[in-house]
């Protein structure tokens, strides 16, 4: 067990100090913390604050573990304490900075600050530790033969491939779109193609989060200011804030970011973004360009014929991902990888990228939302419907907004009333078919003809409950292989 009792050599008032050892320990005291308005903060988790004298109680600690050769004293202490937190200097290496409350994200950017006028910005980028081992040759190894075992094609593989090679070989930029992983069958391996990346780009640049609540609430300043963001089981419907938030995010470099305690500030993002979903994306609109979805299926999924041999196989490449010799062999492969010409993180080519997850959600016939909901109206024969049994269909079977309702019906020619009718002395919102018209608590018909708007819930509601069956076969799932 490691010992943290300090000690500290009783050294006279006179006795000589190394000044080569002062200065070490006030470069270490000046990249582990920044100060503002009188308070310090550890410049890795900048979320608290400490007083000077936490920042001495905790760095004489620091010292003794990360400078064991350096015999500590009251004198050295004292003098590497001046210099770092009282001594005005003009060399600021030796001096804890002032900080200007903003944080980076700075891939390939070694130095943990970025200085302007005086005053510094705060790196959350780190090189992974895998990077400074040497190799002769790049490699994938066992990498190479989990990817060849989940992907369906040779093509599908080598797109991710790319997209990978890309976000590598431009860390510094931030790519527009990202692989979205589908498979409706557990233990496809989803999960662990995003242990992946997230070894390559290092964990401490990585968040994982579950949807993306993380990501598109309030406090986001953390996820942000990732290099990698995993979004699993991505839910979302479209055009609620989440959505729209997620869409802006990105495309988008700039962002507004809160955290905790901290006002809300303007930062430049550069987040590459991989998300996985047990259900296919049918909230994805037609003219979106944000998602590579892709199908991951196969036999070694859970309960599949090959399960045993796939699961013996994740855990082989996880002891594999283990060794830093390993991950920088991976790393030069995918630096050394040629892209084809044209292929980038921020173009999304449809014609190049196209696949049959993405046809059966937005392309070669697949219907949208609008035209389902037509059909479902149609087949129902519905010549109008209450605007809260609509709102049940569109949210519950399309995933829809119910704040947008009125988008998709007027797409469609129907028209709002508000009319009273049933015996109720209020007036509720109805949808009328085009060419219908809603009066006096009666639908009136196109010749002329008109009827009592009945106030019969369940027999509208039983129309409307047969809704799964014609979902479930307008769209299957199945289709996709």
């Amino acid at each position: 067990m490691q010992n943290h009792n300090i000690q500290i050599n009783d050294r006279r008032a006179n006795a000589a100090i190394n000044e080569e050892d002062v200065h070490r320990l006030a470069r270490a005291m000046s990249g582990w913390y920044v100060r503002m308005d009188g308070k310090y903060y550890d410049a890795s988790d900048p979320k608290n604050k400490y007083s000077r004298d936490d920042v001495q109680a905790a760095s004489t600690f620091r010292f003794q573990e990360d400078f064991p050769e350096i015999p500590l004293s009251d004198e050295l202490l004292r003098e590497v304490f001046e210099t770092a937190l009282t001594k005005k200097t003009f060399d600021r290496s030796l001096a804890v900075p002032t900080w200007n409350g903003k944080v980076q994200c700075l891939p390939g950017q070694q130095d943990r600050f970025s200085w302007k006028h005086g005053m510094v910005t705060i790196n959350t980028w780190t090189e992974p530790a895998y990077r400074s081992v040497e190799v002769a040759e790049g490699s994938l190894g066992t990498i190479g033969d989990f990817l060849d075992f989940i992907f369906d094609t040779e093509r599908e593989k080598d797109i991710f491939l790319n997209w990978l090679a890309w976000c590598l070989q431009n860390e510094d930029q931030k790519p527009t779109w990202g692989p979205l992983l589908y498979s409706k069958s557990k233990g496809t391996g989803k999960s662990t193609l995003c242990d992946i990346a997230r070894a390559l780009f290092g964990k401490g640049n990585s968040i994982r989060q579950n949807n993306v609540d993380k990501l598109t609430g309030q406090f986001n300043l953390q996820v942000l200011l990732s290099k990698l963001v995993i979004s699993e089981e991505l839910d979302i419907r479209p055009g609620t804030k989440a959505a729209n938030a997620l869409k802006t995010f990105m495309t988008e470099t700039d962002a507004s970011a809160e955290a905790k305690g901290r006002e809300l500030q303007r930062i430049e993002q550069c987040f590459a973004a991989i998300f996985t979903s047990n259900h296919l994306p049918l909230w994805i609109e037609e003219n979106d360009r944000r998602y590579w979805v892709v199908g991951i299926e196969h036999d070694g999924r859970a309960g599949g014929a090959r399960a045993a041999e796939f699961g013996e196989l994740v855990g082989n490449l996880y002891a594999y991902l283990g060794h830093d010799a390993h991950l920088a062999e991976a790393y030069a492969y995918l630096m050394q990888r040629e892209l084809p010409v044209g292929f980038s993180g921020k173009a999304f080519n449809v014609a190049e990228l196209m696949t049959p997850a993405m046809e059966l959600i937005f392309g070669n016939g697949a219907r949208t939302s609008n035209e389902i909901l037509q059909e479902y109206l149609d087949e129902k024969g519905l010549n109008w419907i209450l605007q809260t049994q609509l709102s049940e269909y569109i949210t519950g079977e399309l995933r829809g907004n119910v704040n947008a309702l009125r988008y998709p019906m007027t797409e469609l020619g129907w028209k709002k009333a508000e009319v009273k009718f049933g015996g109720r002395d209020y007036r509720r919102s109805v949808w009328v078919r085009p060419g219908f018209t809603a009066a006096g608590g009666r639908l009136i018909h196109p010749d002329g003809k008109s009827e009592l708007l009945i106030d019969d819930g369940e027999r509208i509601q039983d129309q409307i409950t047969g809704r799964n069956q014609v979902f479930e076969d307008t769209i299957s799932e199945e289709d996709i292989y």
